[in-house]
């Protein structure tokens, strides 16, 4: 039972003038019928209601519904059981259904039960007791029936008792704790042992044997209800029951409260010990000491009650048996009204009295009652001389209790009334006559307050052709009203509300908007640009941290800070950060600090500290969408008028949401559905999806029946630094755009108390790359591309083979024939100088021979060069040496040389090794020819890539200037430059006269 509902049981023995939390659900909310016979929440906890016009299940926000295009044998659902595999039995008027977790097809969900159809009637329970699943067939030709499994096929038998007669009429059924079972029918009640032997209990007059229900509680009791009395047997822990001297029988009936039960209607133990029937009269609960009924004066519909069942969220349920189901919210709002009346009267003030008793002023808009409320109901204790006043139906009344004297004024339209403080609420009604009326200029009075001095202020609408007065303040000596000129000076109008700060501040929100702080005799007034709304300003209220709650109506709330402050600091709450309405009427608080704020759609449960709003609705229990009066009573209740009457909420009161559970219940691949159970799936994985449908839409179900609840959706790709998604409230999500790879994605449900699943669901699949990116294609690709690479490796190493051979034939045929017919030019050129007189033709030979001697050395030259065997470095300074020692050391210049270690093994591209071998060769020559050296040093030096050649001498040095040399050398020092930029090195020549020359070449190899 719902812990509000024991609290309210306690206050109220005869649960007189109060209107439970109900929600009402018919086929207008997508339920399959309003005929009600059967109510179960499974274990995963989904709710599922039987009626006459199909099975349905309920998530908490949407009814999925059930008939018999999908298998069920009749509309008429009349019983339900889970079975020990999580699937569903159904009873109907035409047979036995079980529910297929994994259909075959849409049409195939529910399967009926081989040979339920043609033997069974109208099933009126289903029990299960671990190895046996029993059926109550209530028609004539029934009996008890028993479902077991051979060879993988369920199997139907009817139980006969020993006789062999059948238990005709079969109604009800209950375990009976020691693997026995309790029978009721039109016969009576039976009790079958374990062992299979029967006896009759003979406990009820004949008169009264027909059994509509029964049900063994957790204290062992049998609960055994009729058309007109309920027994209570107190069974023995062994033994016969019925024939014990241990046994003990307690019976109610109209008298004990008791109304009686015409059908199979049902018992419910819920969690806190009470047992709850679903009788003739309404829903009856008896809390361990007699039974209490509540009736449609309490808010029940006017119908026999058929069902009953509690959910995990505490909220009890039950059906009707032509207007649909009914929920009672777990911790919702209880209404009140006066007795007698049907309805509460329209709320205009609520408050308490020094001690501590709760009024409530309000009525139609002609006439307005005092009532109190004496914790069951509300009295009218209206005073006399009030009631012959009447009210001129304008305006908005205000009472008030001045904490001081404990009196109770009432503003009206003529003037002020004084009620003085009563020892008791009902003496009221008479008490001495006390009035003062209102100036001409004044008018009617629409508001009062009394601030911690014991001054009483006065607000009014004004009257008169001349000079309005809208605020005053009251003399309680004098009784004279004197106009406050500061007020009337912002030209604000009549003020709609009062509040005073812990500084001694009197804040004033006016009707035509704006915000007004009066210290002394001085007033402030904020507008718009201090962070005020424009609109009405409905209710202001100082909260636990000195904090002012500005209720406007057209901007939300503003709570303003340092109150005390030239502007204090405020903060906006609309519709932008998450209230249902920018109207709001009226502000509290409870004790842990949360601010209520009522509007036209309910009341906002706000959470400064977070920010965090819940919304309290009709399906809370409140009576009226409208809530303009809102406060917290000594007790920490809260107590919310409506135009249906006053509400009272317990915000203290425990309240623990059940983790909503969450399924996929749906998931298309490229706009085309993948076949799930129709229950959902928490856990779905092993989908492999080609290239082209890279879009997953994935739809989700949590389940959820907390008071209001609004749950919210979030989800996350496994492994993800982006965390959980922000909540929302679609049930949807499109994973779409996808790389390939495998994905987990995880999805869970959130409440508006933050209660998430109590684990995600998940979703895994691997979306396949194209097939250009497939390891097979990749692998083929990779081959194709080897082997080309291979045949072009092929034909570059023949082209370079080919080359190689064709520069060493050139090579061979310059040195075979080119040089050898120089070097033939040069000695005959020798012999006819000799054999020649005439000095000028020897000269001519000789140049002769000197030319053909220097080709034979550039042929030499370039034949070494394009000699591809000798591309090391060793081989040219092999070269370098011996030119240096043919050109210097005949001239008696001494040559030193410095090679690397290891330049056998340095590789030289042809054209480098040319240029190198050039540029040393002219450093060298330039030496010999114009340096006058006695001493030549060449030196190379390789470290890592980097290759450094240096030619220095100790010769008569020149003007250096950059590379270009003096006049003797600069043609030849340009040339090295020009060959070093060839090369991609670095060229420097260093020289001074008298200080030798130095050579040095840098270049990366």
């Amino acid at each position: 039972m719902p812990l509000l509902l024991a609290g309210m049981l306690a206050l109220s023995p005869a649960a007189l003038a109060e209107r439970l939390p109900i929600r009402v659900y018919t086929v207008d909310d997508g339920l399959a019928g309003d005929e009600i016979d059967s109510i179960l929440q499974d274990s995963r906890g989904y709710l599922w209601i039987g009626t006459d016009s199909g099975l349905s299940r309920f998530d908490g926000s949407r009814f999925v519904s059930y008939d018999p295009r999908q298998g069920l044998p009749s509309p008429h659902v009349t019983a339900l059981l889970e079975t020990s595999k999580g699937g569903l039995l159904a009873g109907t008027t035409g047979g036995l259904a079980r529910l297929e977790l994994e259909p075959s097809s849409p049409a195939n969900i529910f399967m009926p039960v081989p040979g339920s159809l043609r033997r069974l009637g109208r099933i009126a329970a289903l029990l299960a007791d671990g190895s046996s699943t029993w059926l109550a067939d209530s028609t004539a030709g029934g009996g008890l029936f028993r479902l077991h499994e051979a060879g993988g096929r369920i199997e139907l038998e009817e139980v006969k008792r020993e006789t062999g007669k059948s238990v005709a009429g079969a109604t009800s059924l209950a375990l009976d704790g020691a693997g026995g079972l309790w029978v009721g029918g039109q016969a009576g009640l039976l009790h079958r042992f374990a062992d299979g032997r029967w006896s009759e209990c003979p406990l009820l007059p004949a008169s009264q044997a027909g059994i509509a229900a029964l049900l063994l509680d957790a204290q062992r009791r049998l609960w055994i209800a009729t058309s007109e009395v309920l027994f209570v047997l107190q069974t023995p822990p062994a033994g016969d029951p019925c024939h014990s001297a241990n046994s003990s029988v307690r019976r109610f009936d109209s008298a004990s409260g008791f109304a009686g039960m015409r059908r199979s209607g049902d018992l419910l133990q819920t969690h806190d010990g009470k047992v709850w029937m679903a009788t003739t009269a309404g829903l009856t609960v008896f809390d361990g000491q007699g039974l209490r009924t509540y009736t449609r004066r309490n808010g029940l519909l006017p119908d026999e009650l058929t069902g009953l069942a509690e959910d995990r969220d505490g909220n009890l349920w039950a059906g009707t048996h032509s207007h649909g189901l009914m929920r009672l919210a777990h911790n919702g709002f209880l209404t009140y009204s006066a007795a007698e009346e049907t309805g509460g009267p329209g709320v205009a003030e609520i408050f308490e009295d020094s001690q501590a008793n709760l009024y409530v002023w309000g009525g139609d808009r002609l006439h307005s009652k005092l009532f109190h409320f004496d914790g069951e109901q509300l009295q009218d204790v209206t005073p006399e001389v009030v009631e012959r006043a009447g009210s001129s139906g304008r305006g908005r009344h205000q009472i008030l209790m001045p904490d001081a004297s404990g009196e109770i004024w009432l503003g009206t339209a003529a003037g002020i009334w004084r009620l003085p403080k009563v020892a008791a609420p009902a003496s009221l009604k008479r008490i001495p006559k006390a009035f003062w009326k209102a100036p001409p200029e004044t008018g009617e009075v629409s508001r009062l307050f009394e601030d911690s001095h014991g001054r009483l202020w006065v607000a009014s609408l004004g009257a008169g052709t001349g000079p309005k007065t809208f605020f005053s303040r009251w003399d309680r000596g004098s009784g004279r009203f004197t106009p406050e000129a500061a007020v009337e000076r912002l030209g604000r109008g009549a003020p709609s509300a009062f509040a005073e700060d812990p500084y001694g501040n009197l804040w004033i929100g006016f009707s035509a908007g704006g915000l007004a702080r009066m210290r002394g005799d001085a007033a402030d007034l904020f507008l718009t640009e201090g962070g005020v709304a424009t609109g009405s300003i409905n209710d202001l209220f100082v909260d636990s941290r000195r904090r002012l709650w500005v209720a406007s109506a057209n901007g939300g709330v503003i709570r303003m800070e340092d109150l005390d402050a030239p502007q204090p600091r405020t903060t906006v709450y609309t519709g932008a950060q998450g209230l249902s309405s920018d109207r709001i009427l009226c502000v509290t608080e409870d004790r842990r600090g949360l601010i209520y704020l009522g509007h036209g759609r309910g009341i906002d449960q706000l959470d400064p500290a977070t920010g965090r709003i819940r919304t309290l609705t009709a399906a809370d229990g409140l009576p009226s969408r409208v809530v303009n009066v809102a406060f917290r009573a000594h007790d920490g209740s809260l107590w919310f008028g409506t135009p249906s009457g006053p509400s009272r909420y317990l915000p203290e009161v425990h309240r623990t949401e059940a983790p909503p559970p969450i399924f996929l219940s749906a998931v298309r691949v490229g706009g085309v559905p993948t076949p799930l159970p129709p229950l959902g799936l928490h856990d779905f994985s092993g989908l492999t999806l080609p290239a082209d449908r890279n879009q997953v839409e994935v739809r989700f179900i949590g389940i959820s029946f907390a008071s209001g609840a609004g749950l919210r959706y979030q989800y996350k790709q496994d492994g993800s630094r982006s965390g959980w998604s922000e909540p929302r409230t679609e049930r949807s999500v499109l994973l779409g755009n996808l790389a390939p790879g495998t994905y987990r994605f995880l999805f869970r449900a959130v409440t508006p108390d933050n209660v998430v699943s109590p684990a995600p669901a998940s979703l895994s699949f691997t979306l396949l790359p194209p097939f250009w990116q497939r390891w097979w294609f990749v692998l083929l690709v990779a081959s194709a591309a080897a082997m080309i690479g291979w045949a072009l490796h092929r034909a570059q190493v023949s082209r370079l083979l080919e080359l190689e051979r064709v520069r060493t034939r050139i090579a061979a045929d310059l040195h075979d024939d080119l040089s050898s017919s120089l070097s033939r030019i040069s000695i005959l050129s020798e012999l006819g100088r000799r054999r020649m007189a005439d000095a000028e033709e020897a000269t001519i030979l000789d140049q002769i021979g000197e030319t053909a001697r220097e080709l034979i050395e550039a042929t030499g030259d370039i034949v070494w060069a394009i000699d591809t065997r000798r591309g090391d470095l060793e081989s040219l300074l092999a070269r370098i040496r011996r030119f240096a020692g043919d050109l210097l050391e005949g001239r008696g210049v001494s040559v030193l040389f410095a090679a690397p270690p290891q330049s056998a093994e340095i590789a030289l591209r042809p054209e480098m090794k040319r240029d190198l071998y050039l540029v040393l060769k002219e450093a060298l020559h330039n030496a010999g020819k114009h340096a006058q050296a006695q001493n030549v040093w060449i030196e190379v030096v390789a470290t890592g890539r980097e290759l450094v050649a240096e030619v220095r001498d100790d010769g008569v040095g020149f003007e250096s200037n950059g590379c270009s040399g003096n006049g003797h050398s600069g043609n030849g020092l340009r040339n090295l430059k020009e060959r070093a930029a060839r090369l991609g090195g670095t060229l420097a020549v260093d020289s001074a006269p008298g200080e030798g020359t130095r050579v040095r070449l840098s270049l990366r190899l």
